[in-house]
């Protein structure tokens, strides 16, 4: 019994790496066949459902992405990973409370975590919150000084707000 168990496991793996490989060079239905394969192998596999919900998010599928990343959280609640890309997903839909209520869990899980700060920074500025984005902005860099897209961000607000 194992044996056969170990290489199911084993088969689920190369699809989850195939279908990664896939979903990084942007073939899109490629990495859907391919994860899916591997979700449906291994369906405790964090990292294929995760990759699963990226390929559907990419494809413009966000509510498949969405129930994906829900899928990933059943999985494993403190991976914030999940959380971030469900905040990715909402976002794309324009539920915005939906996709700040996920980036406010993720913090709780991880309050260092980055790209949380920036991608509510983005909400709050599609609310005009100015201020709010503002001091998102600004963790964001205290966690991540090098995110280069927080330091344009701010700059360019900063000369719209004060020309």
């Amino acid at each position: 019994m194992w044996p056969f168990g170990d290489r199911e496991r084993s088969k689920a793996r190369a699809k989850r790496r195939a279908g990664t490989a896939a979903l990084r060079k942007g073939d899109l239905p490629a990495a859907i066949a391919l994860l899916s394969q591997a979700v449906e192998a291994d369906p405790a596999d964090v990292g294929a459902v995760l990759n699963l919900g990226l390929a559907h998010h990419h494809a413009g599928q966000h509510t498949k992405a969405i129930e994906r990343f829900r899928q990933a959280i059943e999985l494993d609640p403190r991976d914030t990973r999940a959380y971030l890309n469900i905040a990715a997903a909402e976002n794309a839909l324009g539920h915005l409370d939906n996709a700040e209520a996920a980036l406010l869990q993720a913090l709780q899980i991880n309050p260092r975590q980055a790209g949380v700060h920036y991608n509510l920074a983005v909400i709050y500025l599609k609310r005009r919150q100015i201020p709010n984005a503002m001091a998102e902005m600004e963790l964001e860099l205290a966690i991540n000084p090098g995110h280069t897209e927080t330091q344009a961000a701010i700059k360019a607000l900063r000369e719209r707000l004060m020309p």
